[in-house]
């Protein structure tokens, strides 16, 4: 395999900012950004936050969106170069368990082994970086915290639920805020670069059906406000969202990313990340890769989840149901 540089190369329409370049400036010889694309796109996405919503803490949220045709030739690397090193179980990648000593033991592999497959990981990433386009936000769980209730306007994102039909009203998190910049930001990206795409299918790793759910009436009303802003084209762009176990490479390469620019930024703020030298350089790295990513402040956050939440509202109050999403996604669209 011939390794040539690349370029990174940078793109911005003032709401939109990625890197094409996340870890380092190599991509697969032969597998240019200008390569022809067919029409199904896939953005795979992975979140981060601190499970108690202390008051610095910050989430995570974006992954990798390429065409179909390019996420699989993703997957045949990274099932020879990282997959076929990992014993049965686990049987997939994850970052914080492949650097838990007690899941080393329980797997019956050693430091070295673990730390070359990282290595591997990192390689297949570095090399397909040409292909794989990241899309990368970041918040504050600040507005999230209940500790902020009593603190002026920003505290209500901590109470704000959506009111669904026969269901339990369901809390406004972190990662619903994320998700839906997510897939606006994706839709936008793809249909300035790609004029001849003509579906993206947005692949979420599954947690609980609840979540999954969420996310559906979440994607739908991203449909619905597209249309009401007069954007068809985005609008029609939107395949599906669907959830797959953390088995699935889109969603490693996905956890990958987002674990290095976790420590990257707790590293930049003091916190002991526990990483070798070699770790942190590469997590730095990753930050720096990004250039200009998305962040959204305090008042973004706020104004985001009550769009969200007042969109959702009146669908329950309306009673209106969503585009059927039918068996998504297509089996022939697997990857």
């Amino acid at each position: 395999m011939k390794l040539h540089p690349s370029k990174a190369r940078s793109y911005s329409n003032g709401r939109v900012y990625f890197e094409l370049d996340l870890f380092g400036a190599h991509h697969m010889g032969g597998w240019t950004g200008s390569e022809e694309f067919v029409s199904l796109f896939v953005a795979a996405s992975d979140e981060t936050a601190p499970g108690d919503m202390r008051d610095d803490g910050t989430c995570i949220y974006g992954g990798y969106v390429a065409s179909k045709a390019n996420w699989d030739k993703f997957n045949i690397e990274w099932t020879k170069w990282v997959l076929s090193w990992i014993p049965t179980p686990p049987g997939y990648f994850h970052m914080s368990e492949m650097r838990n000593p007690r899941k080393q033991i329980e797997w019956g592999i050693s430091r070295i082994k673990a730390d070359r497959n990282i290595e591997f990981a990192h390689k297949v990433i570095r090399e397909m970086s040409g292909v794989l386009r990241p899309v990368v936000a970041r918040m504050s769980t600040l507005p999230f915290s209940p500790q902020r209730g009593a603190q002026g306007a920003l505290g209500r994102v901590a109470h704000l639920r959506f009111k669904r039909p026969e269901r339990r009203p369901a809390k406004v998190e972190p990662d619903h805020v994320g998700f839906y910049r997510y897939v606006r930001t994706v839709a936008d990206l793809i249909t300035d670069l790609h004029p001849e795409c003509t579906r993206i299918n947005f692949m979420i790793e599954c947690k609980s059906r609840e979540l999954t759910r969420d996310f559906e009436d979440i994607f739908d009303l991203v449909r619905r406000e597209f249309v009401s802003e007069d954007r068809q084209r985005m609008a029609d762009l939107l395949g599906c969202v669907y959830a797959e176990h953390k088995n699935r490479p889109p969603l490693q390469a996905a956890d990958f990313a987002i674990w290095h620019i976790r420590k990257a930024m707790d590293a930049k703020k003091g916190t002991n990340t526990g990483l070798t030298p070699k770790e942190q350089k590469r997590a730095i790295k990753s930050l720096k890769g990004l250039g200009k990513h998305w962040d959204m402040n305090d008042a973004a956050v706020q104004e985001n989840a009550e769009r969200l939440v007042a969109v959702a509202d009146a669908q329950a109050a309306n009673k209106k149901p969503g585009k059927s999403r039918g068996a998504c996604p297509d089996p022939s669209d697997a990857i």
